[in-house]
């Protein structure tokens, strides 16, 4: 369904790549700065691609009234109909629709409306495939923030609330050799022991905006309550570098206390505390990937154990990220 006017953009996400004929896809991936690459292709042979057409492209809907229920990402709702080895699913939520080809090679075509939501779905999309093929070729899905210092990263571990986005942005605004990695989600890989970001906006509560001001700046973009900012846009604001992937040292088990007066860096002790962030760890929250698409093409994806992360050296950080830091973050390891 590709059409030859459009321009085929190539995405790629560590070694997987996907193909993408868009006719504005050369600006909406720029966001994705610097863990995606993108190049103009002529040809995309072992990508899946994904096609992005109008909606007048799409089937009637008296055809999709005897789809069956599906569940989408965003927890979306959907109509799947389905003709051997094509699919078709209507994102009732947002008047989406998405063909899907189990052929070789593997394709999806979307119809949308040129629309900041339906762009976004896009890429979801597009992203949701990319992280797939990383996934399927042995990374780990890691929830989790991570930053650098010089030339070594520290994974922060915690459940929704401990800091771990508080933590980092505290970190990076007061050091200057202090770079931004990843917020919230990232790939491990065993092999290399290092930590990859993935190009997902950075989620700030409101509570950290009242000490880092400049993070806010017209147009924004908010959902459940929190400040969508793309990573690269945050290392600008900040002054800070952001990196696509770290060699992985530290783990540092968060416990927010914004009470306390300081914030106290220790060696962590506690087996009890590295196995509750662990299993924090292993909470990839996986409402913005489509699963639907996944089980369409076949796909299987797998959470492995974290195990890993006990080689790496353990630290509890507690107290408030506004206060004094003792010692300075920078210190450890040294």
């Amino acid at each position: 369904m590709e059409s030859d006017r459009v321009p085929v953009t190539q995405v790629t996400l560590g070694e997987t790549s996907v193909s993408v004929a868009w006719p504005c896809a050369a600006t909406p991936f720029a966001c994705w700065a610097p863990y995606a690459v993108t190049r103009t292709a002529t040809s995309a042979a072992g990508c899946v691609h994904v096609a992005v057409g109008s909606l007048t492209e799409c089937p009637s809907p008296t055809r999709l009234a005897t789809g069956r229920e599906l569940a989408l990402h965003q927890r979306h709702t959907g109509l799947l109909t389905c003709k051997g080895d094509t699919a078709h699913v209507l994102n009732t939520a947002l008047g989406v629709h998405y063909h899907v080809e189990n052929a070789s090679p593997q394709r999806i075509h979307v119809c949308a409306a040129n629309t900041e939501l339906h762009r976004l779905d896009v890429l979801q999309l597009v992203r949701g495939v990319l992280l797939a093929g990383e996934i399927r070729r042995g990374l780990a899905p890691v929830h989790g923030a991570v930053i650098s210092f010089g030339d070594y990263g520290v994974l922060l571990l915690g459940s929704k609330g401990a800091g771990k986005t508080t933590f980092a942005l505290s970190a990076i605004s007061r050091n200057r050799d202090c770079c931004l990695v990843t917020n919230d989600k990232g790939l491990l890989s065993t092999a290399s022991r290092s930590m990859a970001g993935l190009p997902y906006a950075v989620a700030i509560p409101p509570g950290i905006l009242s000490h880092l001001p400049k993070l806010r700046q017209s147009p924004e973009r908010w959902a459940g309550g929190k400040l969508l900012v793309w990573p690269s846009e945050v290392g600008s604001r900040l002054m800070a570098d952001v990196r696509q992937c770290v060699p992985l040292r530290e783990v540092w088990a968060c416990q927010l206390d914004l009470k306390a007066g300081s914030v106290r860096l220790a060696t962590c002790e506690s087996g009890d505390v590295r196995r509750a962030a662990l299993s924090a760890a292993r909470s990839f929250e996986h409402t913005l990937s489509p699963q639907w698409l996944y089980d369409l093409l076949g796909w299987t994806i797998r959470r492995p154990w974290l195990g890993e992360l006990l080689e790496a050296n353990w630290y509890t950080v507690s107290g408030n990220p506004w206060g004094r830091w003792m010692p300075a973050p920078s210190s450890l390891g040294a």
